[in-house]
């Protein structure tokens, strides 16, 4: 799948690298102008009728009538509309966040416990504050 990419990418950017060292694999101006140059290629390589030019935002409709089948009564899958996209990220942050709070508390524990075995209650307590302040500096998001 690697080396397909690799070809498809050269393909696209003709070029033997796939964008790479001409930097416009970075950069949005050079992606569009190659895109669009790309869409004028295929359309210009593939007979009009079998060619369907989608977007995604007119639906089931065109897409269905392009293959011949019925249109599903399910609606049109929207996994890449930004609202969506925002609460999956927003998914991942919490999950990541409650993760390094579970971290943070078995460290602080682990610090508590082994000082206070010791007997030295008072440094358990300033090295588990210490932790606890650094580690919310450290998840306020910017």
């Amino acid at each position: 799948a690697r080396r397909l990419g690799r070809a498809y990418r050269a393909h696209f950017f003709e070029d033997s690298d796939g964008g790479v060292m001409s930097g416009e694999l970075r950069d949005t101006r050079a992606l569009a102008t190659r895109f669009e140059a790309w869409n004028a290629r295929v359309s210009a390589a593939v007979p009009p009728e079998r060619l369907l030019v989608f977007r995604a935002s007119d639906g089931w409709a065109p897409l269905c009538a392009f293959l011949g089948v019925p249109v599903p009564r399910t609606p049109f899958p929207r996994a890449n509309d930004s609202g969506a996209h925002t609460d999956r990220m927003l998914a991942i942050w919490r999950r990541a966040v409650a993760i390094e709070a579970l971290y943070l508390a078995l460290a602080i524990g682990a610090v508590a416990a082994a000082a206070t075995r010791r007997g030295r209650t008072e440094a358990a307590l300033a090295v588990s504050l210490a932790l606890l302040l650094s580690a919310v500096g450290f998840l306020q998001p910017d």
